[in-house]
């Protein structure tokens, strides 16, 4: 499986909608997979200075992504193929928010296209 980021453009007013729209854009993401093409939101990050919100998504392909993401509907403004890496001592963090404890460490989850 690769993953794929979306990234899209959320105003700093819409931040207290933005966990529902996060769990919205994962339950469609469950339906595309039963429609047959495997996707999962993997998570979202927000930078509210920015006023930019990124997807990331496992499936094997941006073209599952964008079935997800459209019918979501969320306006988008790339798809992009990511690489997911975790440092090693991401695990000994005693923070479980931010560690990955089903994770190998440094293991790269996707390709990089064109390197």
């Amino acid at each position: 499986m690769s993953e794929f980021v979306v990234e899209t453009y959320t105003s700093q007013e819409m931040t207290g909608f933005l966990a529902r729209r996060v769990e919205d854009v994962a339950a469609v993401a469950e339906r595309v997979s039963q429609d047959g093409a495997r996707v999962r939101l993997l998570r979202a990050i927000f930078l509210p200075e920015e006023e930019t919100c990124f997807y990331l998504f496992e499936t094997a392909s941006a073209d599952a992504v964008g079935q997800a993401v459209s019918r979501a509907p969320l306006h988008f403004a790339r798809i992009s193929e990511a690489v997911s890496i975790t440092p090693r001592n991401a695990r000994a963090r005693p923070n479980t928010k931010t560690s990955h404890p089903g994770r190998k460490a440094c293991r790269q989850e996707g390709t990089q296209p064109g390197r």
